[in-house]
Order: structure tokens, then sequence, then C-alpha cells
């Protein structure tokens, strides 16, 4: 993927939605995590830095679970944001109670009320939370990106016994949403880009106010040309009423009997 393109996505700030970063996510009960969990993190780490470096918007979901045995049910430490992706006073927080974040909350009047931002998603679970809200921007129309290894889940245990190992159902997630919902970029790649977008964004209001400033001059000459050629012809039309009056008018001879 380009940086131009990129470039392009972003003529205005993204919003970086981490979704679920939460005490919870270490709980066992999730199973084995995948191995590359710690790595993700520390990406989400790096985008939420930049983020805040660039000043663009940052969105934190969190998960307020009904189940009373759940380890994201209010009330309990897994609850709360883990150290590493807590809120800033200045930061906006979205709570939610199923898998996406855009259902039983305000989220998508959110994005309409900001002219439907660029949206960077990261977070967990890859296949559960994460997936679920980056599917439902896709189909509302948002313009969604996704870190991809800026997220992780954990094996899936089947009633059959059978197991899906972390990585595989990661890697199938990001499939699913690549291209279909999202664009799945690496979060170094975003992080570098935070910088030259804004550079990009600066070059792009420019190169808007030289062409508004173009297009006003043009309306402007063609305005005047206008007035121009309307004076024109009135000129013509009074010349030639002037004209016309001034001529003798000669009668006919009168017969003579």
């Amino acid at each position: 993927m380009s940086s131009s393109s990129l470039a392009v996505a972003f003529v205005r700030p993204a919003w970086l939605v981490p979704i679920d970063l939460q005490n919870a996510i270490d709980d066992p009960c999730w199973g084995v995590r995948d191995p590359h969990a710690p790595t993700a993190e520390a990406n989400a780490a790096a985008l939420l830095a930049a983020w805040r470096k660039a000043g663009w918007p940052v969105l934190h979901v969190a998960h307020d679970s009904t189940l009373a045995t759940s380890p994201y049910r209010p009330g309990q430490r897994g609850n709360e944001f883990k150290p590493a992706f807590a809120p800033l006073p200045n930061e906006s927080v979205l709570r939610k109670r199923t898998n996406s974040a855009f259902i039983g909350t305000d989220l998508e009047a959110r994005l309409r009320a900001a002219k439907a931002p660029p949206l960077v998603f990261a977070g967990v679970a890859t296949n559960n939370s994460v997936e679920a809200t980056v599917r439902m921007a896709g189909n509302l129309g948002f313009d969604a990106w996704l870190a991809g290894d800026a997220c992780y889940t954990h094996d899936k245990r089947l009633a059959d016994g059978r197991i899906f190992p972390a990585a595989d159902l990661h890697a199938v997630a990001l499939a699913n949403m690549d291209g279909e919902y999202a664009r799945v970029a690496a979060a170094a790649w975003l992080v570098a880009q935070t910088a030259l977008s804004s550079q990009s964004r600066a070059t792009f209001r420019a190169r808007v106010t030289v062409r508004t400033a173009r297009a006003a001059s043009c309306r402007s000459i063609r305005a005047r040309s206008q007035s121009a050629a309307s004076r024109l012809q009135q000129v013509r039309s009074i010349s030639f009423a002037t004209i016309f009056w001034a001529i003798p008018i000669r009668t006919r001879p009168t017969s003579r009997s």
C-alpha cells in the first residue's frame, strides 16, 4: 500500500478507535491467546501515541458486559482500561454492551455529526468485537481502516473438541474484512503516515485554496465579459435606433391625375 493512497484517504484527521483494551482481556477464561498478543498491544500503543502527538481524535471503546460471570462486567478490575490504553481527560469514551460498538450506542450519530471522518480500528478480539464493529462501519459507508497487527484473539474450542488456533482465526478475520469492509494496514505504516498526512492535508488545502481562487477569478471574468457583452448589445441597439430615426423618410409621390 503506497503512502500516496493513504495521504489521499487522510486529507482530514482520522479517528483512532481502540476496542475493548481492558484488563479483562488478560483473564484466563478466554483460553490460549495468540503468542503475538504482546506485540499487537505494543503496536496499538504506538498508534495511540502517534494519534496523540498529531492531535487527532481518539475514541476509546469499552465493553460493559451484562453477564454476571464476565471479567468485562462493570464494578471489577477487569472492566478498567489497561494502563497503556487509559484515556486522557480530553479523549472520548464509548461504552457498549454488545460485540459491535454501533449497537445500542450513539457511535453512528457521533460520526455523522463529525462529517464521517476516516476510522482506524485496533484492539480485541480480532474475530469478535473488532470484526463486528469494522463490518458495521463498512456497511454504514464509513471509510474504515484496520491496523491488522494491532489486534489479536484467542484459540477457539468447538463443541466437538476441535481447536482453532488464535493465529488462524486472526488471519481469517483479517482476510474477511480486508477489501470488503475495511482496508487492513500495518500499524507502523499508519503511524508513519500521521505526520505525512498532516503535510498532505496542508498541501491539499493550499491547492484547494488556489483552485478556489482561480475558479472565483474565472467566474468574475465571465461575469465581466457577459456584462460587457450586454452593454455592447445595448449600445448597438441604441445606435441602430438613432440611425434609423435620423434617416429622412421619403414619401411616395402623389399620383397625378
